[in-house]
């Protein structure tokens, strides 16, 4: 019988795991401690600048943006994530659709900064970190139906201004064993107009030995996607299981000595004039670029 490769026998060995509960240990202080000086820096600056802002606008009012950018970076780099993109990324003003698979999704900003994310309205509020979310000039969304047609009409003053777009039609993250069903209401402007939409794809990968990213990178079921009477829908904890406490995954997440996010783009936009359609042929092209993750 052939043996295990020479490196997994090494990392068996009690020495060698006992370096590697060290190391890891030493990463989650080490990255704890950046994460919290980094946004503790950057929440300041943005504390200052609002206060300037109101008496200088013109001034002021422009910086708090790429302070927020800023942090963004900062985050990336405290979670030990790489980021890459895999195809042609598109140029100039862009209204780009990705599968959701995870909070991190959002670090896509960094990639696209001059792109402005449709985000659920929940997020302007956290404590902290709404304030950043907030002076990245998001596109605030709520699931009530009839907001529907309030953000398809910011939707279109955001892209008749020039700025680019982006959006997860998912509305819920998924754990990456497939693409659920892409929601169409908030293409309805994009379809009208014929608008050109860009797709892309995410995917996470951790580094040989490690936990794969199903049980050290992503994170669910969605806490704040529920339902009326306030619980998690079923759905949800039949994909995810039982709702699980947000910090032991992220100690879990700064252990690991990287983890690596991809953005697979495609290469044509997608054109459409009806909404469902665009719907549609947004997430075939999706689910050919993507591939489960483990």
């Amino acid at each position: 019988m052939i043996g295990p490769p020479a490196r997994l026998r090494a990392v068996k060995t009690p020495v060698a795991s006992l370096a590697r509960n060290a190391g890891a240990m030493t990463r989650v202080v080490f990255r704890l401690a950046r994460l919290v000086a980094a946004t503790g820096a950057c929440y300041c600056a943005l504390l200052a600048t609002d206060a300037l802002a109101r008496v200088f606008p013109a001034q002021f009012e422009p910086r708090r943006r790429p302070i927020a950018l800023a942090w963004i970076r900062q985050l990336r780099k405290s979670i030990g994530q790489r980021a890459a993109t895999s195809g042609p990324v598109p140029r100039g003003q862009v209204f780009l659709v990705l599968n959701h698979v995870t909070w991190q999704d959002f670090l896509v900003q960094d990639l696209f900064p001059h792109g402005r994310l449709i985000a659920m309205d929940s997020l302007r509020d956290l404590p902290v970190l709404g304030r950043f979310f907030r002076a990245l000039d998001y596109v605030f969304v709520s699931r009530r139906r009839e907001e529907v047609a309030h953000v398809n009409a910011e939707v279109r003053r955001r892209l008749n201004l020039g700025q680019s777009l982006v959006l997860a039609p998912e509305g819920v993250i998924s754990p990456g064993r497939s693409i659920q069903r892409f929601r169409a209401a908030l293409l309805e402007s994009v379809a009208q107009d014929r608008f050109p939409v860009h797709y892309a794809a995410t995917h996470y990968h951790t580094p040989w030995g490690w936990p794969p990213p199903s049980r050290s990178v992503l994170f669910g079921p969605d806490p704040y996607y529920r339902t009326t009477e306030g619980k998690i829908p079923h759905s949800q904890l039949e994909m995810w299981g039982p709702p699980r406490p947000f910090l032991p995954h992220l100690l879990r997440l700064l252990s690991l000595p990287y983890h690596r996010f991809t953005l697979t783009l495609g290469r044509d936009p997608i054109i459409r004039d009806d909404r469902i359609a665009l719907a549609n042929a947004l997430h075939e092209a999706v689910s050919r670029l993507f591939h489960p993750i483990d």
